[in-house]
């Protein structure tokens, strides 16, 4: 079998949104071998994580949050887990509010259209052992 080894650059058009379900593709595909596959989704690895990373901090949850969130997880599994994390929220509404504006400015961000030039993949690079799911994931950066 004959494979590629120079990657050909594409523009990616889409939301960032679109970005993280490709990044999210290219993790899926970590433990494949191919040399030239590897190379490529590396570089788009990068290249994706920094166009992200204002919504990655954006998204970190406050401490008060995290606080909140492991009470939370501590009654999860009991019998009327339902009303102590109700309790739990209404304990501390400001911390609920704060994470909820949080999320919606990370939701916005989400749905930013940008444009961006990524190394394109072949199928000829694709590793043999890729599954479908997998190959899904990538159409985007996927150029013939």
């Amino acid at each position: 079998m004959t494979t590629m080894t120079q990657t050909t650059k594409m523009k990616f058009k889409g939301t960032k949104q679109e970005l993280v379900e490709v990044l999210n593709g290219l993790y899926s595909t970590g433990e494949l071998s191919g040399k030239a596959f590897a190379v490529a989704a590396s570089k788009n690895i990068y290249t994706i994580k920094t166009i992200l990373d204002d919504i990655e901090e954006i998204a970190k949850p406050s401490e008060d949050f995290m606080k909140l969130s492991e009470k939370v997880q501590a009654v999860q599994n009991q019998q009327d887990s339902k009303i102590q994390i109700e309790a739990l929220e209404a304990k501390e509404p400001e911390v609920v509010a704060a994470r909820k504006t949080q999320l919606e400015a990370v939701n916005e961000m989400l749905s930013e259209e940008v444009e961006v030039e990524l190394e394109g993949i072949t199928t000829a690079m694709l590793p043999e052992e890729i599954k479908s799911h997998q190959v899904s994931l990538l159409t985007k950066v996927i150029i013939d």
